[in-house]
This record gives structure tokens, sequence and C-alpha cells, in this order.
């Protein structure tokens, strides 16, 4: 089993069925990069749309040279489910000569105020 599945089962094992889960990816564009990526994931979502069993939202945030994807799921099934998708492991290799890292991890909404 890959790391991310590993982590992935650990979420559904923490969180259960039915609870909503939150997936935050760290991207660290390699150097003059930041502008590619940021494309690459615009068209990913464009690709995807309307299309992920179980996805609520998506944003995408940068600051400075690091861009961060925050999609939100209906429980943490849909993120192990979207994680081997083969749609978004196509998407993993397109943007792979374009990064240093990426850092993603799953978390669970502890509280929620206002809009994003």
């Amino acid at each position: 089993m890959s790391p991310a599945a590993a982590i992935r089962l650990e979420v559904f094992e923490v969180l259960g069925p039915a609870a909503p889960a939150v997936s935050i990816s760290v991207i660290h564009p390699k150097p003059g990069r930041l502008e590619a990526v940021l494309a690459a994931q615009e068209a990913q979502h464009r690709r995807l749309a309307g299309r992920v069993a179980g996805l609520r939202g998506v944003r995408c945030l940068r600051a400075g040279q690091v861009v961060v994807v925050i999609s939100s799921f209906d429980d943490p099934l849909d993120v192990l489910e979207f994680a081997r998708d083969p749609r978004r492991l196509a998407h993993l290799e397109r943007i792979r000569p374009l990064v240093e890292r990426v850092e993603t991890d799953v978390f669970e909404e502890v509280y929620a105020a206002g809009e994003l």
C-alpha cells in the first residue's frame, strides 16, 4: 500500500464513514514554474468539475511561490476513492516535472464559521 493510501485508510478508520473530510495539498513549484502549476490546477478543475463523487468544493490559493489546494468531501471514503482515481493520478504525472514537492494530508472539520 502506498503511503498516501495508508494515510487515507487511517483517516477513514479515525473519522469513520459519513464524516466530512478535507484534503489539503501544499504544492511547492520548481523555480519559474508557479504559473504553469496554477494553469495545470485550473485545467484539472475544469476537467473534473461535477465529476468527482462526494466532492463538495475546491479552493486553490497561493502565497508567494506556494500553492495550496483545499478539497472538501462528504466523507473519508470519497477522499480514498479520489486518491485512487486514474484522472487524479494522470494529473499528478502531468505536474510532476513542475514541482519540487507536494505535501498532502486529510483533515476532519472541527468547526466552521462564515464562508470561504
